[in-house]
């Protein structure tokens, strides 16, 4: 439809219609609409109605879908070399609203996708703020205007999971990790990726994709940055080998049968959730062991500048997790004012 055709005509009763012409295939074709009234200034009324509802039909299919957005917004991602995590919330953000355009996504579906999806607060707030950040970059990009992003409440943030081991806990973990290559002519892939996760802090997936060539021996570190990776909120670090793993680590070194230190870049969760029922210690999972990495080093009294460098973090989110795990860090707060 074009709204430069569109116009008040009267019909031959008297009746005020509103009149246009829309273009087919092969000629135009003249539409009408009565306003159901003699009346001029309250034809005028309806009239105007009219217009403005059809604008805004026009305006809202000349917005990109929703899916359109998390396309460009997912690519970025990828070239920044970001993990999938987004991707995995995304996920369901499309499924549900991925035809919509943003003009169609309402109080009323974002509710009721809420109370259908039935997931924790942590998990929902994760799915809508990722949603959001798509948003909040195709704002930046001049995909959308700043009067079209949407507004997207997200549920209370739950408490920080605080799972760690003990100092006594962790050297049994430890231990009961390398039992699992006791008598064996190598160790075990788990074995591998206990050890190295508690005694370098890195992070499950950066462990996975360990090669051989970000390992210095000689050196005595480990280099978990990949090649080719750009930069992002989730650095890797340059981690010594400490005297517990170097042996460890020379032993993997002498066994290897790939590039990679754990054979192969695959998934570790599922064989290390299976074992860790097995133990004293079930609900540790392996992202809380770079969490016992961090509080024990803290117990110890190793500064937060030291525990930022071999985690790859900012000091500030090392002060604001475990700071408070700094022994006597509360007592020399309330004696450091001398009266």
């Amino acid at each position: 439809m074009s709204l430069d055709t569109a116009r008040l005509e009267r019909n031959a009763k008297g009746v005020w219609e509103i009149r246009w012409s829309e273009k087919g295939a092969d000629r135009h074709y003249s539409k009408r609409l009565s306003t159901r009234t003699n009346n001029r200034l309250e034809a005028e009324a309806v009239f105007t109605g009219f217009l403005t509802g059809q604008r805004h039909i026009e305006e809202t299919l000349l917005q990109p879908t929703i899916n359109d957005l998390i396309a460009r917004y997912k690519s970025s991602l990828e070239s920044k070399g970001v993990t999938k995590s987004q991707h995995t919330y995304l996920r369901f953000i499309s499924r549900e609203f991925g035809e919509l355009r943003i003009a169609e996504l309402t109080d009323v579906r974002l509710e009721s996708y809420k109370r259908r999806r039935r997931v924790s607060d942590g998990s929902m707030r994760r799915e809508l703020g990722a949603f959001r950040a798509v948003f909040s970059y195709a704002e930046r990009h001049k995909l959308i205007k700043r009067d079209e992003v949407p507004y997207i409440e997200l549920p209370r943030g739950s408490a920080p999971r605080e799972a760690y081991l003990n100092d006594q806990e962790e050297r049994a973990f430890h231990a009961a990790a390398l039992a699992l290559s006791d008598g064996l002519p190598r160790m075990t892939k788990l074995s591998r990726f206990v050890v190295i996760a508690l005694n370098t802090a890195a992070r499950k997936t950066a462990i996975e994709r360990l090669r051989w060539d970000q390992v210095d021996l000689v050196a005595g570190h480990i280099n978990f940055s990949q090649q080719g990776e750009q930069a992002h909120n989730k650095r890797k670090a340059l981690v010594p080998i400490s005297k517990r793993l170097m042996p460890l680590m020379q032993r993997m070194y002498a066994e290897r049968k790939s590039d990679y230190v754990l054979d192969a870049p695959t998934d570790i969760r599922k064989a290390y959730e299976v074992w860790a029922r097995a133990t004293p210690w079930p609900h540790i999972n392996p992202h809380d062991l770079r969490r016992t990495f961090a509080t024990l080093a803290a117990q110890r009294g190793v500064p937060l500048v030291a525990i930022a460098e071999v985690l790859g973090d900012s000091v500030g989110i090392v002060m604001k997790h475990y700071a408070k795990y700094i022994p006597g860090a509360a007592k020399a707060a309330v004696d450091a004012r001398e009266d």
